[in-house]
């Protein structure tokens, strides 16, 4: 196996680790704190989903011919997140914990795949 498919099958277990912690995560939550606390966390799970996509495009987008976006690109992605973000907890009144532990689901779903690929080594 190169490390191109390693890499690509490493991408695609960390996307579907994603889709299923997202709405698992947000039944649990709602179950746990509310159904605004599900919500919150549920968007904030799509939000780290599409972060991590944004990051998968970058990371293979370093292999072809250098794409010239400034550094006013990379702020406005992250101005663009971070007013997401605020509109999400002012004006659909959720929890801001709620947002940020959605957020973090693509970060548990690489450790997880990190675990993975230790225990199997595929």
């Amino acid at each position: 196996m190169t490390p191109a498919d390693t890499y690509e099958k490493s991408v695609r277990r960390i996307a579907y680790l994603i889709l299923a912690l997202g709405p698992i995560g947000a039944i649990a939550a709602g179950f746990l704190k509310g159904l605004s606390f599900g919500i919150g966390f549920l968007l904030g799970a799509m939000l780290s989903a599409l972060s991590f996509w944004r990051w998968k495009k970058v990371v293979d987008a370093l292999g072809a011919a250098p794409d010239k976006r400034s550094t006013r690109y990379w702020i406005v992605r992250f101005a663009v997140l971070a007013v997401a973000g605020y509109v999400i907890v002012r004006f659909l009144e959720v929890p801001a914990a709620a947002l940020f532990c959605g957020l973090l689901v693509s970060s548990v779903a690489v450790v997880i795949s990190i675990i993975y690929e230790l225990i199997y080594g595929t």
